[in-house]
């Protein structure tokens, strides 16, 4: 809840602060190192190696600066898809980097208008595989991906939508 009103209170930047700003807000009852990691992590199920924690700060910053150069020249579903993408190779938490990924993302859509995707659970097993492909260069699927779920939100909307005009 905490941060859906940090979201919505004010236009999300996407700087340093506010990203572990999400990542407190997320962790807080679970028992995890706050702030970027300390140690290596190793992602079970995904065959890729995430950025050592001495570059993580530097890899984030070129995230960002990325995101602020290319947010208005391409459309926000595919900056959004892309940044996700990224963050979660830099996987800059000790754990929750998943999570507050998502969030992120779904700010990128929000900031520019759009409502939010949606990632079911159900959904976990394929999503992690587009992650992995997109880990080896194929980021087209995870904007496929990104692009078929949120089909699947507005056409879950509208049908209940329906049911009430």
């Amino acid at each position: 809840r905490k941060v859906i009103d940090l979201m919505l209170k004010k236009k999300f930047d996407i700087t340093h602060n506010d990203i572990k700003k999400v990542h407190k807000l997320l962790m807080q009852d679970i028992d995890t190192t706050l702030g970027y990691k300390k140690l290596p992590n190793y992602l079970f199920g995904r065959n890729v190696e995430t950025t050592p924690p001495e570059r993580v700060e530097g890899e984030i910053t070129k995230l960002i600066e990325w995101y602020k150069e290319n947010r208005k020249s391409e459309h926000p579903l595919k900056i959004s898809a892309l940044f996700h993408g990224e963050f979660e190779k830099i996987h800059p938490f000790e754990d929750g980097n998943g999570r507050v990924g998502r969030v992120l993302s779904n700010a990128i859509l929000i900031n520019d208008g759009y409502p939010p995707l949606i990632i079911r659970k159900s959904q976990r097993e394929s999503y992690l595989k587009v992650l992995e492909s997109s880990d080896t260069g194929a980021q087209i699927n995870l904007e496929r991906f990104f692009l078929d779920k949120y089909k699947k939100t507005f056409r879950s909307f509208f049908k209940v939508y329906a049911q009430y005009i």
